[in-house]
């Protein structure tokens, strides 16, 4: 927790920070307009760090009016073509790069990559814990922006790191898991971008084991009235419904059969997105909005889940494979969106990054991230 402080010393408010990411926004409405202020840090173990310089504008410590100047809709497109969208490397930054790539703003995505990209060479990021993670992959989340290399960045030899890393993660049946867990992430971080890489090679092998982990992961993870984000080495299952898992699950079917729209023979997994599409449906918000858990209201909406699950629906009406009036659904979820930017362009509502297990995600705490901006970016080019 860190207290803000006008001139004078006295208390306005306080930023309640749990389980923070590097370069993650936080904001607070003041009661009055203020010149200054300081802050202090009042509880809590771990250090919190604040830019000063040398970072775009909108990640510094600023005041916001809301009355005047551009549109939070226009300032959300500023927003994510700027540096100030990117977000640690993996799924984070995926997200984000995924959409840059589907509104066609190339000269963005490019800048974004070479944040992380810059030869053919090297691979330079920090792990979740902001621990040095050069030219290496050590989870399945760290995958995903292995796709937008595959389409942009063809011959670099991170590629080859990923793939060796996909091999040796693999369990008996060759579903490429994550601490011995099969994972909702593995659908879009994994049977994704290993697609785009096969597609890239004409590599047949590695093609069908990216099928593979969509049609493990449907067996292992779906039911008919629900879609589970863990299922652990014991047999256990975790995050029920959850929403962030169940937009995963679904924009790694959706991303996959994209990729691979010429196959004849990938009818039981398109089978599979009209049923989660028919499923999930029904569960939606009259605010357009999904529920952090999805069957759960208590839990509340969620903006970024919502939005990875919206995608997902205009997608499989893209490919066909549900109706175009399908579509109104997507469409309900970018509007309620678009509500919960802030002045500047920025997406709220976002369940904090899966740190702290279930009891963080169903509390209600939610925080700004780019990452979720980056689901909105996909969700407006698949509605265009």
């Amino acid at each position: 927790m860190v207290d803000v402080l006008a001139a004078d010393g006295a208390k306005l408010g306080a930023f309640d920070l749990r389980h923070a990411y590097a370069g993650q926004l936080f904001e607070l409405e003041l009661p009055s307009p203020q010149r200054q202020i300081s802050l202090r840090q009042s509880m809590g173990q771990g250090t919190t760090w604040v830019l000063t310089s040398g970072a775009p504008e909108a990640l510094l410590p600023h005041f916001l009016m809301e009355e005047g100047g551009p549109s939070p809709k226009q300032e959300f497109e500023q927003r994510l073509r700027g540096v100030e969208s990117a977000q640690p490397f993996g799924w984070l930054q995926g997200c984000v790069l995924d959409a840059l790539r589907d509104l066609r703003w190339r000269k963005e995505l490019h800048a974004h990559l070479r944040l992380h990209l810059p030869d053919d060479e090297r691979l330079v990021y920090e792990d979740p814990r902001s621990r040095p993670a050069d030219n290496e992959f050590r989870s399945i989340e760290e995958t995903l922006p292995v796709a937008m290399m595959a389409f942009e960045r063809p011959r670099h030899k991170a590629i080859d790191l990923a793939i060796s890393y996909w091999m040796k993660g693999r369990d008996a049946e060759g579903c490429v898991v994550g601490g011995g867990s099969t994972t909702c992430e593995g659908s879009y971080t994994v049977a994704y971008p290993m697609a785009a890489v096969a597609r890239l090679r004409r590599d047949r092998q590695l093609e069908e084991l990216a099928i593979r982990q969509l049609r493990l992961r449907r067996d292992r993870l779906a039911s008919a009235d629900a879609i589970v984000l863990r299922r652990l080495p014991d047999n256990r299952t975790t995050y029920r419904n959850w929403a962030r898992g169940v937009a995963w699950y679904m924009l790694g079917l959706a991303r996959t059969l994209e990729v691979l729209r010429d196959r004849a023979d990938l009818e039981d997994l398109r089978t599979e997105l009209r049923r989660a599409v028919a499923w999930v449906l029904p569960l939606q918000r009259p605010d357009g909005l999904w529920n952090c858990y999805l069957d759960e209201p208590p839990t509340q909406a969620e903006t970024s889940g919502s939005a990875g699950i919206a995608t997902a629906v205009a997608k499989a009406a893209n490919l066909r494979l549900v109706g175009e009036h399908d579509k109104d659904a997507a469409r309900r979820a970018l509007a309620a969106l678009e509500d919960r930017l802030t002045p500047d362009g920025f997406l709220r509502g976002v369940s904090q990054s899966n740190r702290a297990g279930e009891e963080l995600q169903r509390s209600g705490y939610r925080v700004i991230s780019q990452m979720g901006m980056g689901l909105m970016g996909q969700l407006m080019a698949a509605l265009r």
